[in-house]
């Protein structure tokens, strides 16, 4: 066996590689694994870039501070998620321990994990016990009670990472979440194997066997976490005057959760979960200047990790939408779409988010029905036909557009008879279809018509007879309303009887869940 004492710049990089390559080796079971905080299946991504982040800016020194330093800066910069803000503050916590230093020793290098684990535990406001955190502490506290001053860092490193297997093992029984699913933490088991790597790295490619199995064999796929809040936002800011970490958290406390706040030299770094995204970014900008932001949509990417082959509803094909309101959502479902992702009205979409929606089944045939006039733009902006033949982007502006075409396409089979069905349907004359939208606010009826027309009646009954009056719906055969969240029954009762007046029309009351609006109302 080796036996290396020091440890100095050149070595670090090599480690630091080995670690890399053997966390990206398992991106994909650590997505797979990843139910806490939320099942949004990205662990691994996160781990992976914000390690890489680092990677790419190492520099080649014998110095151990210079190339930990190059290190350091890129980590801090491109730290993803939960589990790689954790990872990055805990590299800065063996960074301050141990900077300034040419060569470490293995005295250094286990003072420096302590400091590690602090750094990280005191990063994150409310830390949770079973997840990396506990990992990062125990592992190092069991090994320097199984060690003494003349062992070598390979001896070390094999104690440590023996540890830490252990460690990430006892976390399914610390978490019921992770428990009732039979896995490990998913944060917990990516720190294991960058160390795991960097173990392997002493040995000069001779590369001892991988547990292949790793800690758990059993798929999580069905997994669905309750979310707070919707979006995992982090940005790193170049603070303009010196404040103190205690004052951005008071700013941050109540806007969110799973926040993690690190103030190192000039820069700020934060990561939370909230539902006001924007309103923050905004409001933070007048502290300094953003060097990067990011804002994931966590409840979409768990709509998307959610879906199983089992779940496909078409042979060759495969239907995505975006719609609000259980109800809607349910009947999207239900008449065809293989997922429905939940976009409340005026839902900004960026390219990242649409990337991961669409990137998942690109060499598929893929019917893509916005249900919103800036996502089919911002699709068509992004997957034009003439570079993506396969992704055919509907022109269905709203809901009950995508309601009556796919209550059409009942009954086709392939993806040309689909698209040839929803052409035909939307050219003809006689498919008339407006959203009319009424909110009830402080006994007075708000309507909305197409073409951001709108009127105000004081009564239901009077509501109701100006959108017959409005011209579009006396010719039409059928009509649908969905039904909103907090509509009184005898209110129901009402638009139905209204609209079923006439022996010749159908009108079908949904009950679609939706929160903005009381009704909204289509017909054809």
């Amino acid at each position: 066996m080796n036996r290396t004492i020091y440890l100095d710049g050149a070595l670090l990089y090599q480690l630091l590689l080995s670690g890399y390559q053997n966390l990206r080796g398992y991106i994909h079971y650590l997505n797979e694994i990843n139910v806490f905080p939320v099942s949004d299946g990205d662990t691994g991504n996160n781990m992976v870039k914000t390690y890489e982040m680092g990677v790419n800016e190492l520099t080649s020194s014998p110095s151990f501070t210079d190339v930990f330093s190059s290190f350091i800066q890129g980590m801090l910069i491109g730290s993803r998620g939960n589990s790689g803000s954790i990872l990055s503050q805990y590299f800065l916590g063996m960074y301050e321990q141990l900077k300034g230093k040419h060569n470490v020793s293995l005295s250094d290098l286990c003072q420096a994990l302590r400091n590690a684990y602090n750094v990280a535990y005191r990063a994150v406001l409310q830390p949770v016990e079973g997840t990396m955190l506990t990992v990062m502490r125990e592992s190092i506290e069991n090994t320097m009670a199984r060690i003494n001053s003349m062992d070598s860092l390979e001896q070390f490193m094999e104690i440590f990472t023996g540890e830490l297997f252990t460690s990430v093992l006892n976390t399914k029984n610390r978490l019921d979440i992770l428990r009732s699913h039979d896995v490990v933490d998913s944060g917990a088991a990516g720190f294991y194997l960058i160390f795991d790597g960097i173990k392997n790295g002493l040995y000069s490619g001779d590369t001892s066997e991988r547990h292949h199995a790793l800690f758990a064999t059993s798929s999580v796929k069905s997994v669905q976490s309750s979310l707070t809040y919707r979006y995992c936002t982090e940005f790193l800011l170049k603070t303009k005057m010196k404040f103190s970490r205690e004052f951005f958290i008071n700013l941050l406390y109540e806007k969110g959760d799973s926040l993690i706040v690190s103030v190192h030299q000039d820069l700020l770094k934060v990561h939370i979960h909230t539902d006001e995204a924007q309103n923050l970014l905004d409001e933070f900008s007048a502290y300094g200047d953003y060097v990067e932001t990011k804002v994931d949509d966590m409840l979409m990417q768990q709509e998307l990790n959610q879906f199983g082959s089992h779940q496909r509803k078409h042979e060759g094909y495969i239907i995505l939408s975006f719609a609000h309101g259980d109800g809607i959502i349910k009947t999207f479902s239900d008449l065809g779409c293989d997922i429905v992702f939940t976009a409340p009205q005026n839902y900004h979409i960026n390219a990242e988010h649409f990337h991961l929606f669409i990137e998942k089944f690109i060499h598929e045939e893929i019917i893509l029905l916005p249900n919103d006039e800036s996502i089919y733009h911002t699709a068509l902006s992004f997957y034009p036909s003439s570079q993506y033949p396969k992704v055919h982007i509907v022109d269905s502006p709203n809901i009950i557009t995508s309601y009556f075409l796919l209550s059409l396409m009942i009954g086709t089979d392939s993806v040309e008879n689909v698209m040839k069905t929803f052409l035909s349907y939307k050219q003809s004359d006689f498919f008339i279809v407006k959203i009319l939208s009424i909110t009830i606010q402080q006994k007075e009826y708000y309507v909305g018509f197409a073409a951001d027309e709108t009127a105000i009646y004081k009564t239901l009954g009077d509501t109701l007879r100006g959108i017959a009056n409005y011209g579009k719906i006396a010719p039409c055969a059928s009509i649908v309303v969905f039904r909103g969240q907090t509509v009184r029954e005898e209110e129901a009762q009402e638009v139905v009887a209204f609209f079923s007046n006439d022996e010749e029309r159908d009108c079908v009351m949904l009950d679609g869940k939706q929160g903005d609006f009381d009704f909204i109302i289509g017909a054809i």
